[in-house]
């Protein structure tokens, strides 16, 4: 691996701040505060999960649209400052109103771009990192996981001593402080060049389906929906881990320190999928990471009652969150070429949040008719099944179509 310039380890830096802004600081406590709010306002299960439902709705309808602007945008800084914008006035929104239409107004202001932000983030750094694309991407969303390791803990402290709602201000002022700054600095004049109409053409990669016709391309379409929605289901129930770890019988310290572990997992993933997408490729990366998840579910059904093989389970169930930030970009530039995942990527990350958003909605639905999140833990191991199925499939095309050595 080549030394980076200083140039580029600001961009790494920025680019660490905002994945925190975007997915971390906020995005990565939320179920902290949500459990608080649940118990405090007498909220249902229902509403609580409504929130990620609404995010993935809005998602789902502005994610083509969103992603292509990005690609558009000649000023591509302000499409990140407006993502860092939303986000941060959309949980101020809820604390405002968590029981009236400050909860509804504010989870449509929060979806309306973070979905396709890591995305645009990847296109970014591959312009800076062209030849460590995977691993610099996964060491900037691996911050999502730090900030959820560093966070979860405070937000759970500053909950006991200040209140629920003082506390979700004081998390959305530090989130819009810190996404602003990373903002600022993935986007240097320095790299004005790389993002002109006649910027020299991507060097051809070995792989990819981007010159394929229609009826080759429709199979690796279905098959990349199965590992990207497979693996946006498991991570539906993970949004909720702290009201499932309280629901257990666990105390909201605890419940605070699962949460944590996950974000251990969900670092930990990201640097190892990226490693092995730039060592072998994608889908290799998508068989060995995605193999550790079924184990994982399988635990929190049968020995969620044991808190340090809970804790051991979590950091495996993070691995999911791997799959949404730089393995949706890297298998999209696999499958369909460093080209031809612009105009195809945005149509991923619709179907991703539509299904995410039916998945999400039905959490809080069987979490509230059975009491239990043992149906919605089965829901995800079969999702697994369903991720892995697709992988296999894609791996079979590449070796027939000589992709593969």
């Amino acid at each position: 691996m080549k030394r980076f310039s200083k140039q580029q380890w600001l961009v790494l830096i920025g680019a660490c701040m905002f994945t925190s802004a975007v997915l971390g600081i906020l995005v990565n406590t939320y179920s902290l505060f949500f459990a608080q709010m649940k118990t405090q306002f007498g909220i249902s299960m229902t509403r609580i999960t409504s929130h990620n439902t609404i995010r993935a709705v809005v998602g789902a309808v502005t994610g083509v649209y969103a992603t292509g602007l990005f690609y558009r945008m000649k000023n591509k800084k302000l499409y990140f400052f407006a993502t860092i914008t939303t986000i941060s006035f959309g949980y101020v929104l809820i604390a405002l109103d968590p029981t009236g239409i400050g909860w509804y107004a504010g989870s449509v202001l929060v979806g309306s771009l973070i979905g396709s932000a890591v995305i645009c983030l990847s296109y970014v750094l591959g312009k800076w990192f062209p030849d460590n694309k995977g691993l610099v991407t996964g060491i900037a969303t691996s911050f999502s996981g730090v900030a959820g390791v560093i966070f979860n803990p405070v937000a759970g402290s500053l909950i006991e001593s200040i209140g629920v709602i003082k506390a979700l201000y004081c998390f959305s002022a530090l989130n819009f402080t810190v996404g602003m700054i990373g903002s600022a600095l993935v986007f240097p004049k320095a790299g004005d060049h790389f993002f002109e109409e006649d910027v020299q053409p991507a060097q051809k990669k070995k792989g990819g389906f981007a010159n394929v016709s229609i009826p080759h391309l429709v199979p690796r379409f279905i098959f990349t929906v199965m590992v990207l929605t497979g693996s946006n289901i498991m991570l539906q129930f993970i949004f909720n881990v702290s009201v499932f770890a309280q629901a257990v019988g666990y105390s909201l310290a605890q419940a605070a320190s699962v949460a944590s572990f996950v974000m251990v997992g969900n670092i930990t993933g990201k640097l190892i999928f990226g490693a092995l997408a730039d060592r072998f490729d994608p889908i290799t990366a998508v068989l060995i990471v995605g193999s550790c998840l079924g184990g994982a579910v399988l635990v929190y059904i049968f020995f969620a009652n044991m808190y340090p093989l809970l804790c051991a389970a979590s950091v495996l169930y993070g691995f999911c969150y791997c799959f949404g930030n730089v393995g949706m970009a890297r298998c999209a530039a696999r499958v369909y070429g460093e080209k031809g995942q612009k105009s195809i990527v945005g149509y991923h990350v619709s179907i991703t949040q539509g299904v995410g958003a039916v998945i999400s909605l039905l959490i809080g639905m069987v979490y509230d008719r059975f009491g239990s999140f043992t149906p919605v833990l089965w829901i995800g191991f079969a999702s697994f099944c369903v991720m892995m199925l697709g992988a296999v499939c894609l791996r079979r095309l590449e070796k027939q179509d000589g992709l593969l050595e």
